[in-house]
C-alpha cells in the first residue's frame, strides 16, 4: 500500500500534469523572456535604480541574467490623463509554470522584469498560490514612461554627476547613528525594526530672492517641514535621537538649523490578525537651510558611492 507522501506526490504530479497542459494550449506553448536587475540606492538622496545586471561589477550571482518562463500572459491597458501626464496603464496577469518573483523575501536585490510587445513590467502581487498545482499567478503593471528614468539598461541612463534631490533629505540620511535611515517610501522591502524614514514637505522661500556667489551658483535661503517617522525604538532612545539632531544642528559645521520644539508622538499602526499595534513613533520638524549648499554637499558623496556601471559587452 502506497504511503500518505507517496499519494500527495502523485496528486501533485497529476494535477500540475493536466495544469500544465492546459496553459499550453491556451499560451501556445509561450515563452516570456524576464531580464535580471540589480537593486542599487544612491546614498545620501535615496533614490532607487534597477540596473540591469549585465553592465554592473557587482553581482556575485552566477545564475543567467534571462530566465525564459512558459506561461499565460493577459495584458488590460487603460488610458490615464492627469495634470502633468498622459499616458497608457497596462495591467499585467501572468500564469506562470515556475516560481519568477522571491516574494517575502527580505530586502531583495534582485528583480525580473520581463517584455511583452516591447512593454517591460513587473509584479507586485501573487495570488492563488497552491504548491501542489505548482503554478504561480502573478499580477503587476507595467513600467509608467515617467518611471522608466529609474531603469538603468546602459550607462547612458545615468547621470552620475548630479543629485536628483532640491530638499533637504541628503542630511537627514546622514544622521543614522541609532538606525538606518530611508526616505519615505522607499525603505527596505520587508525591513525588520528599528529603522526611520524621512518625509520632507512644504519647501517654501525665506529670504525675498536668492544669492549668486563668485561661481554664479544660486543659493536660496527656504524653510522646510521634515516628519520622520521611526520603527522599533523606545522613548529613551527616540529621545535620545532627538538629542541627537538638536545638538548637531548647533554645530558649526550643521547644514541646517531647527526653527521650531519638536516633540516625540506615539503613532497607533495596527494589525487586525495579531491585534496589536506596532511601536511607531513621529517627529516632526520646522528646519530652514540653503538649497545650493544641501545639493553640493550630496553630489560629493554621490559620486563617490555610485556603483560601477559599464558598457554591456556584446
Amino acid at each position: 500500500m502506497p504511503s500518505l507522501s507517496e499519494l500527495q506526490q502523485t496528486a501533485k504530479t497529476e494535477l500540475n500534469a493536466a495544469l500544465a497542459q492546459g496553459i499550453d494550449d491556451i499560451s501556445r506553448s509561450g515563452i516570456v523572456t524576464f531580464t535580471k536587475y540589480i537593486r542599487k540606492v544612491l546614498p545620501l538622496d535615496g533614490f532607487v535604480f534597477w540596473v540591469k545586471a549585465s553592465i554592473t561589477s557587482d553581482d556575485a550571482d552566477p545564475e543567467p541574467d534571462t530566465v525564459d518562463v512558459k506561461g499565460y500572459l493577459h495584458l488590460t491597458t487603460e488610458s490615464i490623463q492627469e495634470d502633468e501626464q498622459l499616458y497608457d496603464r497596462n495591467v499585467v496577469t501572468f500564469t506562470a509554470q515556475a516560481d519568477i518573483d522571491p516574494f517575502n523575501d527580505i530586502g531583495s536585490e534582485v528583480l525580473y522584469i520581463g517584455e511583452f510587445f516591447g512593454i517591460q513590467f513587473s509584479f507586485s502581487r501573487r495570488t492563488g498560490l497552491n504548491e501542489q498545482a505548482n503554478t504561480y499567478h502573478y499580477t503587476g503593471e507595467a513600467v509608467y514612461p515617467h518611471m522608466r528614468s529609474q531603469i538603468i539598461n546602459s550607462p547612458d541612463d545615468i547621470d552620475l554627476t548630479d543629485v536628483v534631490v532640491s530638499s533637504s533629505l541628503p542630511v537627514w540620511l546622514g544622521l543614522s547613528q541609532f538606525m538606518p535611515m530611508f526616505p519615505s517610501m522607499l525603505s527596505t522591502q520587508n525591513l525588520a525594526p528599528p529603522y526611520a524614514t524621512v518625509k520632507c514637505s512644504n519647501t517654501a522661500p525665506i529670504a525675498g530672492g536668492f544669492y549668486l556667489d563668485e561661481m554664479n551658483n544660486q543659493w536660496q535661503l527656504v524653510t522646510e517641514d521634515v516628519t520622520v517617522s521611526i520603527t522599533g525604538l523606545r522613548n529613551a532612545a527616540v529621545e535620545d535621537f532627538l538629542r541627537y539632531i538638536q545638538q548637531y544642528t548647533l554645530g558649526d559645521e550643521a547644514e541646517m538649523g531647527v526653527m521650531n520644539i519638536p516633540v516625540v508622538q506615539d503613532e497607533r499602526v495596527t494589525q487586525n490578525e495579531l491585534n496589536i499595534i506596532a511601536m511607531r513613533k513621529t517627529v516632526k520638524f520646522k528646519i530652514n537651510y540653503y538649497q545650493q549648499r544641501m545639493r553640493n554637499v550630496a553630489r560629493q558623496l554621490i559620486t563617490k558611492s555610485i556603483p560601477t556601471i559599464y558598457a554591456e559587452a556584446k
